[in-house]
């Protein structure tokens, strides 16, 4: 055995013993995939079921088996018809726990919806203002998080306010058209930090539980960056940017990119899309109007079809992931249980995880299966064949991979830490068999892994480099 042999083996051995002893610090990206499930209580009492594979199924079971590891709850205080108040949120919270995910608590600081057009104070707070009102949020949310606490359902995120992109509790603390001056940007402030007062109380590990501001504008870096600007002159004592994201309304998978990246890199805060959808069909099912019902709502490139809201789904959250400083932490999904039921209608039903009769969709798994580079294995019928030749190699690989369906496909190369090294694929591919060069010209020897993932599918495979 020639000297060069002996060295190329010995190598290649160091590497592999390298690699089993590492494996298992091997860090997943870990990425927050998450969905708003505040009508899971008004679906369940009108009858509403979910099935997986056409077995019926607890919902919340459902999410988590499937890695979504967050639930989101809109809280308001004191609604007409009871729902979503304190009682009702502790009720599924106390579920969400019971169901081993995670709690992002949305307090409204309403009665009703609290969105970009309608930031309506409480009925009970309508004749208060200044510093009564700041004092009423600091009690409201002490009280709150009190009886979450209590009742052993301890949020780990919380918003102060939802979608507050002009503010909330108006008119006292709005801030856009001729509100937006230096007073009313000081009353906004002074708002939100009652709300953070209220939270740090009782929760005064900031490592324990963290907050959030939430406006809309996931697509708009203009109006972010003036957003958030303005309020960060008044205070500072949040954690996270929460953004929705639906692109009728914000625009493209670019411009989400350019909105998170850009708020990332100015003020190196954590960034969450804490709402999106996409339709998986234009179809409806019940005579209530959907919110998006043409095609010219859609994106380029992804039909509405249950595999075009999966690769929306997917792209979406390669997206935020890919984002500057490992700082694109999450993705939820706003109303994916908001199925038409007969007593029940929907707006929705077209933009759920879930098809007309309650069963999963591959949105769902695209949703959940993206919390790390490494991905949990299919079963046999679902698992993406892959090969590479050579490997070991000196300069390169040819990978070469079966897909058992259509979907949008990425191929991405990883270092033994994790790093991301390059994309070899990012595109739609038809069900079938595929060949790609991994050139590794540039690259050092080392142990490296490809990911793909197509849809609810994905797959790894190690590739050991020698120079």
């Amino acid at each position: 055995m020639n000297f060069f042999m002996r060295h190329t083996i010995i190598h290649f051995i160091t590497l592999l013993i390298i690699t089993v002893l590492l494996s298992t610090l091997l860090p997943a990206q870990q990425f927050v995939s998450g969905v708003d499930v505040s009508f899971l209580p008004q679906i369940e009492m009108n009858g509403g079921s979910f099935r997986v594979n056409g077995i019926i199924s607890e919902p919340l079971s459902i999410y988590k088996s499937h890695g979504i590891t967050y639930a989101r709850l809109r809280l308001w205080k004191n609604p007409a018809d009871h729902v979503n108040d304190l009682t009702s949120t502790v009720a599924l919270a106390q579920r969400i726990r019971a169901a081993g995910m995670l709690l992002l608590l949305d307090l409204h600081y309403s009665d009703t919806w609290a969105d970009p057009a309608h930031q309506t104070k409480p009925l009970e707070w309508t004749s208060t203002f200044g510093q009564a009102l700041q004092d009423s949020v600091y009690t409201y949310t002490k009280l709150v998080m009190g009886r979450l606490k209590n009742e052993g359902c301890v949020p780990s995120i919380v918003q102060i306010g939802n979608e507050i992109s002009c503010g909330f509790l108006w008119d006292d603390a709005k801030v856009c058209g001729a509100q937006n001056t230096p007073a009313q940007w000081q009353k906004l402030g002074s708002l939100i930090q009652a709300g953070v007062r209220g939270v740090r109380d009782v929760f005064p590990d900031s490592t324990a539980v963290k907050l959030m501001i939430h406006i809309d504008r996931g697509g708009n870096l203009a109006d972010a960056t003036w957003f958030y600007d303005n309020l960060l002159q008044y205070t500072a004592s949040f954690d996270y940017i929460g953004l929705s994201f639906y692109p009728w309304w914000h625009g493209s998978l670019s411009d989400a990119r350019n909105t998170v990246s850009g708020l990332i890199q100015k003020y190196h805060k954590g960034v969450f899309i804490v709402e999106t959808a996409y339709p998986w069909t234009l179809s409806w099912k019940d005579s209530f109007t959907n919110i998006v019902g043409t095609s010219d709502q859609l994106l380029s490139g992804y039909p509405a079809t249950p595999d075009g809201q999966a690769a929306y789904i997917h792209e979406l959250i390669n997206t935020i992931k890919n984002c500057p400083e490992n700082l694109g932490k999450g993705v939820f999904y706003w109303a994916p249980d908001w199925i038409s039921l007969p007593s029940f209608a929907s707006a929705w039903e077209n933009l759920t995880l879930f098809d007309f009769s309650g069963n999963a969709l591959p949105a769902l798994d695209a949703l959940g299966t993206t919390n790390s580079v490494i991905k949990a294995s299919q079963s046999a019928s679902e698992r993406i064949t892959i090969g590479c030749f050579p490997n070991p190699c000196n300069a390169g690989t040819e990978i070469v991979y079966t897909l058992p369906g259509a979907g949008f496909t990425t191929i991405k190369i990883y270092s033994l830490l994790g790093e991301e090294i390059r994309t070899l694929v990012n595109g739609f591919q038809q069900m079938g068999r595929y060949k790609v060069i991994f050139s590794a010209l540039s690259l050092p020897s080392g142990v490296y892994f490809c990911s793909i993932q197509s849809n609810s599918y994905s797959s790894m495979h190690k590739i050991c480099l020698i120079k």
